[in-house]
């Protein structure tokens, strides 16, 4: 299709430590919101950007982008936590009309930045064995 990027995403019950991805009915991505609060959330629940019953989506961190994602990355600012953020360039593409498709990811994924992660998925490896 005519998109300009991919976002990877998988379910997940807490979504305060990722990206929360929002898609419309064409698993196009209409909103993403870094480390949400429990209370961000359910405004979101509120206003109807989610609904009760429906998966929650977290960005995994996962990306196909068309070249245009550089205009967007160039105008970055610092956020409020001192980090660019990629997920606002992501949002001013969305703003932009931009078509960012997600694709779910289907069975175990694991963040493994997170040292705690990488030992436990270690150990995990190891018992299975």
């Amino acid at each position: 299709g005519n998109f300009a990027g991919l976002l990877a995403v998988t379910q997940k019950e807490d979504v305060t430590k990722g990206g929360l991805s929002v898609f419309d009915e064409d698993f196009c991505l209409t909103r993403l919101l870094e480390k949400p609060s429990a209370a961000q959330i359910r405004e979101l629940r509120a206003q109807g950007w989610l609904k009760e019953g429906e998966p929650l989506y977290c960005n995994a961190g996962v990306y196909i982008f068309r070249p245009s994602v550089f205009d967007y990355m160039a105008r970055l600012r610092k956020s409020p936590r001192g980090e660019y953020e990629l997920t606002d360039a992501l949002q001013a593409m969305v703003a932009d009309k931009a078509r960012i498709a997600g694709h779910l990811i289907e069975g175990t994924w694991a963040d493994v930045r997170d040292a705690k992660v990488l030992a436990a998925l270690r150990a995990e490896s190891s018992l299975q064995a």
